[in-house]
């Protein structure tokens, strides 16, 4: 019974545990008459289902994401899963084949408290919305300021006094709204501004459902991915890349990913040779949707961005020289290239992975966007804002490559391709509650509207898939 009910603080739902039948959660009517070996039947059925969720999911990833391909090593003896019940009730080791299953991972265990803290805020009330207003800089006053003390402190980063009325804005709540901002992906100015008063006002129910997802997703990779030794790992909704080397945290950077409609696909490959003063090839994608209207407007828009019209034989063509209006997008006969430079749209490096999505990290001419909290700006591929520290990182990791090494291949202005001696694995995930920072959990923007599928998954009635 104990293990069944706390199933739910790892955000799974007690009815695929057969809770009314059984009697569990304190439930306010009679289960249903049934014989003892019905029982214990209907018992071994939730313990399965228990032992499996925790250990693989409820929900497919693969039924929500055909892109999907981290695999996951089975540990648990399930072959015969009642047998295996059946075994560990008799030597009373029921509690550590769940714990087995659940896992140690430091991130998903940070999730899992988290759900029972916001679980706890809920039932008791939830925290008050903030109205909205004018920009709110340290120093002023505004009639809203009581309600964000208390706001803040139902979540634990005001620890001031909540029962002032005061309404200025001072230096104990700015340290609290900048600990919310940090935990937020908010810029940590201490102003509170429409993108703060946007966070505080998501409700608690929200943020349960939010993290429940997210230990989810958690089961589907997390304890995969933290056997790997070294590892690259990106995450999209929070714009952010980590680096992993001989099992400890060795650095990280902002990045900035695809646009909604560009998304940038979840998946894991390996990092197989970094390619300096790289030319690029525009996508087919871009070329359809983007450079054939404009040529067909101008033809000499390749030559005024400094691209070359490249044609299957290798042959340099003049753009000026082709008919466009007889061009379908199609069947578009050319490549069209971009030399190496500090203006190519990969900037003056890249990371790559080769994979059937065409997407691989790189550097980039357009810095300022780094500057934006919301990211999501690229084709699907992923924009480094420190790519030279990020080779420097992996070539003197794998290549015992220096720093001077790198200026001077970059300084040459020459295509280089440097194979790394092993491939880094790297992984592009999709986290919206972020279990990996060792300060606790971070909240993210669901930029790519996904979090509602994986949702309504687990509310639904569960479909085991064979493993």
């Amino acid at each position: 019974r104990r293990e069944i009910l706390e199933a739910r603080n790892d955000g799974l739902g007690l009815h695929d545990f057969h809770a009314h039948a059984l009697g569990f959660g304190g439930l306010d009517f009679w289960p249903p008459a049934m014989t003892p070996a019905e029982r214990d039947i209907l018992k071994t059925s939730a313990l399965v289902n228990l032992l499996y969720q925790l250990y693989f999911g409820k929900v497919s990833p693969e039924r929500l994401d055909p892109h999907w391909n981290l695999q996951r090593q089975a540990s648990l003896p399930l072959e015969n899963a009642a047998r295996t019940i059946s075994i560990a009730l008799e030597t009373r080791a029921l509690p550590a084949l769940i714990a087995q299953a659940r896992g140690d991972d430091p991130g998903y265990l940070r999730l899992r408290a988290a759900l029972k803290k916001y679980r706890g805020i809920l039932d008791r009330g939830g925290w008050p919305t903030i109205a909205a207003g004018a920009v709110l800089k340290p120093g002023n006053a505004d009639a809203r300021v009581p309600s964000i003390r208390k706001r803040l402190e139902t979540t634990g980063d005001y620890k001031g006094n909540t029962q002032s009325e005061s309404q200025l804005y001072g230096p104990t709540l700015v340290d609290a709204v900048k600990a919310f901002q940090k935990r937020h992906g908010i810029d940590i100015d201490g102003v509170v501004g429409p993108a703060m008063t946007r966070a505080m006002n998501v409700s608690a129910k929200q943020r349960v459902d939010q993290i429940r997802v997210n230990l989810e997703r958690a089961r589907w990779g997390a304890r995969t991915l933290r056997k790997k030794k070294d590892l690259v790992v990106v995450n999209i909704a929070g714009f952010y890349l980590i680096t992993i080397l001989n099992g400890k945290f060795a650095w990280s950077t902002d990045v900035i990913t695809g646009k909604p409609y560009h998304k940038t696909p979840v998946f894991t490959d390996r990092i197989r040779y970094i390619e300096f003063n790289p030319t690029w090839t525009i996508l087919p994608g871009i070329i359809r949707n983007e450079v054939l209207p404009k040529l067909k407007a101008d033809p000499g828009y390749l030559g005024a961005k400094g691209y070359d019209l490249i044609a299957s034989n290798g042959t340099k063509i003049n753009p000026v020289t082709v008919n466009w209006q007889s061009i379908n997008a199609r069947g578009f006969p050319y490549r069209v290239v971009q030399p190496p430079g500090p203006k190519n749209a990969l900037g003056l490096v890249k990371f790559m992975f080769p994979n059937k999505y065409n997407v691989y990290l790189h550097d980039t001419p357009g810095r300022q966007l780094f500057s934006k909290t919301g990211r999501a700006f690229s084709h699907g591929c992923v924009r480094v804002k420190d790519p030279m520290k990020f080779a420097e990182v992996l070539l003197g990791h794998r290549n015992g490559a220096t720093r001077q090494k790198i200026d001077q291949i970059v300084g040459s202005a020459k295509q280089t391709r440097i194979n790394l001696k092993e491939p880094i694995p790297v992984a592009i995930m999709y986290w919206t509650v972020d279990p990996l920072w060792g300060d606790g959990i971070r909240f993210y923007e669901d930029v790519y509207k996904r979090d509602a599928k994986v949702l309504k998954a687990l509310d639904a009635k569960f479909r085991p898939v064979a493993r």
